[in-house]
């Protein structure tokens, strides 16, 4: 080899010579190398047009990551509506699956964790330091089951605020007539003051324009204390109260009691609409507040502005409009519902399946994070600079399954290392990390914490089944004056199908978790 090499190069030196010795050794290592690939199931918008195209310029950029030359991926995303059942079958049926977003992955995807579908990922975790770096503690908690580490959770945004929407037209209306005057009682009032400033409003507009129909909305849950739904995702169902920590059914307590009131009083008034029960609210609220028979404000949720939103809002109603939050602060609930990824147990590398989770979560792994979520460039998008983009075949935040390839950012990786494309602010990513997520966000208690209904799901079964039999006779107030009649057969039944058990089983659960901390 020497003499070949000195007759190619001429008189080379020892050294020189073990030194290209070792490099042809290391490109004959990488060369000898397993090849390894890791087969990631997911949800989102299913095989598209150019998946596959997507999926081969994936592992060319893994090519070229140090420690993962050898690494390939396989992209299996499904619809939603397909995934849990997709991904069952092919576990059952033993094909390759190593990496999973849990997100719609299983109907109980705790009871994957304990029964070892899944590996922890404590023992992996210093393989990325900087996933662990960029994701607060907070966030990595939701991927935790019994102390230990099972997903990486995808980061998002958590947070959501209510608000109140009104037309400009109509401000003089309500309280002071200011913006400050809203807030004031939004923030500072009594639930029962909160209700009668909508009331109040509603009925002066009646005053003020005799020619109209206008209503209120019924009042729901906008203006409750901040709370955490812990059987349903939504009001439906249990939640703990965020002051108090306890556990409430949420059709029976005296809050949502008065809401029931205020709601059969308004519509004995006249206030809400006596066909209720069968209109579409959709053609009487938001763009139609003006119309000559609507409701005359909205609730909306989000973390933007009120500014951002009052200009967001006018343009696509064509009226101006006032937007006020509910409360000075955003409320990060325990429920997460962008889940994260997970490793299975039958996965043969989990090692190098960790360090590509670490290439969705961290900023080292941003080129491949976002060919994964917006496809190719010039193709699928054009890129505008480092961080800026213009997507071809859709101009809101995220693609849909009509595009020839997109896919969702929230439930693949971190959402903060996305690039932005024409319908995302420039200014929000750093709003949410540092005031939805930071200045003005009150966490809740119960972040980690991970519900156990099975000793009572024939029961709480029941109470779910209840509260949509007479959810709409109590919300929607059209029982009038037999509202608190109708309300107290609703908590009679709801003993009877053993309700309180229900509430002490998770209390029980709420105490210790809470005492564990």
């Amino acid at each position: 080899v020497y003499r070949y090499l000195a007759g190619c190069f001429g008189l080379i030196s020892c050294r020189h010579y073990l030194a290209v010795l070792l490099s042809l050794g290391s490109f004959a290592a990488a060369e000898d190398a397993e090849k390894i690939n890791l087969v990631y199931y997911y949800a989102g918008n299913g095989m598209q047009r150019d998946t596959q195209l997507v999926n081969e310029k994936i592992n060319e950029l893994l090519s070229q990551i140090p420690g993962l030359e050898n690494v390939s991926i396989t992209l299996m995303p499904s619809l939603p509506n397909e995934y849990q059942q997709k991904l069952m079958l092919t576990m059952t049926a033993e094909e390759p699956v190593d990496i999973v977003s849990t997100y719609r992955s299983s109907a109980n995807i705790t009871d994957e964790f304990r029964k070892g579908t899944y590996i922890p990922l404590d023992d992996l975790m210093a393989l990325i330091p900087d996933t662990i770096a960029e994701l607060p503690e907070w966030v990595m908690d939701y991927g935790k089951v019994d102390g230990k580490q099972y997903y990486i959770p995808t980061y998002q945004q958590n947070g959501n605020v209510m608000q109140v929407i009104i037309p400009e037209e109509y401000l003089p209306y309500i309280a002071d007539g200011t913006k400050e005057g809203i807030r004031k009682v939004l923030w500072e009032g009594t639930m029962e003051e909160k209700i009668d400033m909508m009331l109040n409003y509603t009925r002066a507009l009646r005053e003020a324009y005799p020619e109209k129909e206008i209503y209120t909305e019924p009042i729901s849950s906008i203006f409750m204390p901040d709370y955490d739904p812990i059987t349903s995702g939504g009001y439906r169902g249990l939640v703990v109260m965020s002051d108090t920590n306890q556990v409430v059914e949420c059709y029976s307590n005296d809050m949502i009691k008065l809401v029931f009131q205020k709601n059969a009083e308004a519509y004995d008034e006249g206030l809400i609409p006596e066909d209720i029960l069968t209109l579409k609210v959709s053609d009487y609220s938001n763009a139609n507040m003006l119309n000559d028979r609507a409701f005359c404000w909205a609730g909306g949720q989000g973390v933007e502005t009120e500014e951002a939103y009052e200009k967001m809002f006018a343009e696509s109603y064509g009226f101006p409009v006032v937007v006020v939050r509910v409360s000075p602060t955003y409320y990060v609930k325990y429920f997460y519902a962008a889940g994260g990824n997970a490793i299975t147990s039958t996965c043969e590398h989990p090692e190098e399946a960790i360090k590509f989770i670490d290439l969705l979560c961290s900023k080292k792994g941003a080129e491949i994070y976002n060919t994964l979520v917006y496809g190719l460039e010039g193709v699928q998008y054009e890129k505008i600079d480092e961080t800026h983009i213009k997507t071809l075949e859709y101009d809101v935040t995220q693609g849909s399954a009509a595009n020839t390839y997109s896919a969702w950012k929230w439930n693949l990786g971190n959402t903060f290392n996305a690039w932005l494309n024409q319908a995302c602010s420039d200014e929000l990513n750093d709003r949410i990390v540092n005031v939805v997520h930071g200045s003005e966000a009150r966490f809740s208690n119960l972040i980690g914490f991970i519900l156990d209904t099975s000793t009572v799901d024939v029961e709480l079964a029941q109470v779910m089944a209840l509260q949509k039999e007479y959810e709409d006779g109590l919300f929607k107030g059209v029982m009038g004056a037999d509202w608190e009649a109708y309300f107290n057969e609703y908590c009679a039944k709801l003993e009877a199908a053993g309700g309180q058990k229900v509430i002490d089983t998770l209390q029980a659960q709420v105490d210790a978790f809470l005492a564990a901390k």
